[in-house]
């Protein structure tokens, strides 16, 4: 019979980064609820997290790379291996690169779910692109923090985009702009 752990992290659902609870059992996670001794999400967390480990383990997770093999929205794919897949990209890129330029990449991203933006900056440098970077933190996520630090005094962590030390206990006014809380956040079971 195995042992049940909890091991304490975050959510990267989204760039709150909320503290979260996960058991895992046969080093898989079985349940995650919300931390209540995170300092920030303090136990609450969104409706999203209860779909976490269906997610990960869901049958039609892809796992392979898949080459379009007829005309978009047909759905016929073919399987292919990882170095072809890598080897096709590079050598499309090359060729991009080649016509019109390293600036003819751009890099688009979706939500800020992580600090990795280290490798996309070495990768445009060694394509020789300028940074031709597009991604909803410049209209998001950093104004965001950048308000939250001057109403707060949040300083964000290097690895994770959670507070180190808040203030917010000393804070005599929050504005939650933006989100309907009583809808998108449940506490943490006891």
């Amino acid at each position: 019979m195995s042992k049940l752990e909890v091991k304490r992290t975050i959510c990267t659902f989204c760039a709150g980064n909320c503290g979260v609870l996960v058991h895992v059992k046969d080093g898989r996670p079985v349940k995650i609820e919300g931390n209540r001794e995170h300092p920030i999400s303090r136990g609450f967390i969104c409706q999203r997290i209860q779909y976490a480990i269906k997610w990960l383990y869901h049958p039609d997770q892809l796992k392979y790379p898949l080459k379009r093999m007829g005309e978009r929205g047909e759905g016929k794919w073919q399987r292919m291996t990882w170095g072809q897949a890598l080897d096709e990209i590079a050598e499309n890129l090359g060729t991009l690169k080649a016509k019109y330029g390293p600036e003819t990449l751009a890099v688009t991203e979706g939500t800020v779910r992580g600090a990795l933006f280290w490798m996309r900056s070495r990768f445009c440098n060694l394509f020789g692109n300028p940074h031709n970077v597009f991604h909803p933190g410049v209209t998001c996520a950093l104004n965001r923090y950048s308000i939250g630090q001057a109403i707060a005094g949040w300083r964000v962590c290097d690895k994770a985009m959670t507070p180190k030390k808040t203030s917010i206990e000393k804070t005599n006014c929050v504005v939650i702009w933006g989100n309907d809380t009583t809808n998108s956040i449940q506490r943490a079971s006891a």
